[in-house]
């Protein structure tokens, strides 16, 4: 014969237990440890890494967003503009030319304010401690030496990247651009000199 009492004490004293595992925080058998799930989400770094991974790729062959044309400007002559929606953080293009130092840029420079007939695109940076200049005077076809500067109304900007030991000068998008909307980009030349002679750069 089943001994009934002894069961229901032992179901009495089970029922206590639950009830003090309840008191002390313990709710069901949901807190009890689970296997720990790997998420699938990319941390912010690894992000960064493949978009500038993407970026060099896009360096190495020379590619630019789809969509950049030239356009006239009766005022400041040519520009660029896009055809297509530019989403922020989209790479642009490249600021194309031969990378030189920046002693021998400046003995390049003075070279080319001699002759007249000739405009100057040198574009001075520094990158990992070293100073570099990227002279884009010649025309060769590339669209970042035709980017004009606003200090107002700026949408892009540069960036220094490494491809293949190499320093390259990037633009990318620091806002959304609608479509047919003027690349721009802040010169950042502030000298007394530069904007005497060129006024348009307090602009």
């Amino acid at each position: 014969m089943m001994n009934t009492r002894g069961a229901k004490r032992s179901v009495s004293a089970s029922s206590r237990s639950v009830m003090n595992l309840k008191r002390e925080g313990y709710k069901s058998q949901s807190t009890l440890p689970q296997a720990s799930r790997r998420s699938g989400r990319k941390c912010r770094s690894m992000l960064e890494k493949e978009k500038l991974d993407q970026w060099k790729e896009k360096v190495r062959l020379q590619e630019n967003l789809p969509g950049l044309k030239v356009v006239e400007f009766e005022e400041k002559g040519r520009g660029v503009v896009s055809s297509y929606f530019i989403p922020r953080g989209s790479y642009v293009c490249e600021y194309c030319g031969k990378l030189l130092t920046r002693e021998k840029a400046l003995l390049k420079e003075r070279e080319y304010e001699s002759d007249a007939t000739v405009g100057c695109y040198m574009y001075y940076f520094a990158f990992r401690g070293e100073k570099y200049c990227v002279d884009a005077t010649e025309e060769d076809g590339t669209l970042g030496r035709l980017i004009n500067h606003s200090r107002t109304f700026a949408n892009l900007k540069s960036q220094g990247i490494e491809v293949d030991e190499t320093p390259h000068l990037i633009f990318y998008a620091t806002r959304d651009i609608k479509p047919e909307e003027e690349l721009l980009y802040d010169y950042g030349d502030r000298s007394t000199a530069s904007l005497r002679v060129h006024p348009w750069l307090k602009s």
